[in-house]
């Protein structure tokens, strides 16, 4: 579509300079180049649509993979700790398995022993689950942001397109009022 328009501005522009050349009227010089000008406005317009809607989907995209990654994250933690509880219960029992056939009862230094290394498997799990958090929760907060540049990418299209008809307003506008300031004598 931009093509389209730039080729019909191109158009619009080459007749109104055979029109000066062949001596057309100034009127019809005038209304060649106020199309030709509101051409290049919606091309302009529609350049700045199609870059916004496309920056907003990148965003959104974004936002999903971000997503995704959290839900990753929160499924490898809850897979590691159940992992680390059956590596602890199995290493608990073997050091009790071991204490009694040396016979030794589960009293005193050995139960303290034993209740300090599950103690360090306990914090172990609890470290290794508050990493996986943060990692997720990090994950999450991209995800967030990536969903607020979406936003903002939309309203600054909605600026754009709406500068670019503007200013092609504003171009015909002026050569509305240098036509006539021409025909009054006044240029």
């Amino acid at each position: 579509m931009p093509f389209v328009a730039a080729a019909g501005a191109a158009v619009f522009l080459g007749s109104a300079g055979f029109g000066v050349a062949t001596g057309a009227s100034a009127g019809a010089v005038m209304a060649d180049i106020a199309i030709a000008s509101a051409l290049a406005g919606g091309a302009s317009a529609m350049g700045a649509y199609q870059a916004g809607k496309s920056q907003e989907a990148l965003y959104k995209y974004n936002a999903k993979v971000k997503e995704r990654e959290e839900a990753q994250i929160r499924r490898a933690s809850m897979e590691e700790q159940l992992i680390r509880r059956t590596e602890a219960k199995r290493l608990l029992a073997t050091r009790e398995t071991l204490y009694a056939k040396a016979g030794v009862m589960m009293e005193g230094s050995p139960m303290e022993a034993q209740l300090q290394v599950a103690g360090d498997m306990a914090e172990d799990i609890a470290r290794l689950t508050w990493q996986y958090d943060i990692a997720a929760q990090r994950a999450k907060s991209e995800a967030t942001i990536e969903r607020y540049k979406a936003k903002a990418a939309k309203r600054a299209m909605v600026i754009d397109v709406t500068t670019s008809l503007l200013g092609g307003g504003a171009n015909i506008a002026m050569l509305g009022m240098n036509y006539q300031l021409t025909k009054q004598g006044k240029i």
